[in-house]
C-alpha cells in the first residue's frame, strides 16, 4: 500500500520521547508500504520528523521524504 504521511507541527517540543514515538510508529507501517512523508520546515517538530524518516531510510531505502516550503524566509535564511 502507498501511504503518504504529513509532518507538520509546532515550533516547540515539549514531549521528551516524541523521537522514540515517531520512529516506532513509522516502523510499525515502515516493512509492508511504501511510505512517502512530506515534512514542514517551520520548527523543531519539523527538524526532528525530518531526522527520524531520514534514519529510518536508511535501513528503508523505498522510503521518500518530500520538504514542503511553506515560505520564501526558509530558503533566505538557507535552512534546508
Amino acid at each position: 500500500m502507498k501511504l503518504k504521511i504529513a509532518f507538520f507541527g509546532h515550533r516547540n517540543i515539549y514531549c521528551q520521547d516524541l523521537a522514540d514515538r515517531l520512529k516506532s510508529q513509522l516502523m510499525s507501517v515502515a516493512d509492508e508500504n511504501e511510505i512517502c512523508c512530506l515534512i514542514g520546515t517551520h520548527g523543531d517538530f519539523d527538524m526532528l520528523a525530518l531526522e527520524v524518516c531520514r534514519k529510518i531510510r536508511q535501513s528503508h531505502p523505498h522510503i521518500t521524504i518530500t520538504v514542503v516550503f511553506t515560505s520564501l524566509n526558509v530558503l533566505i535564511k538557507g535552512r534546508y
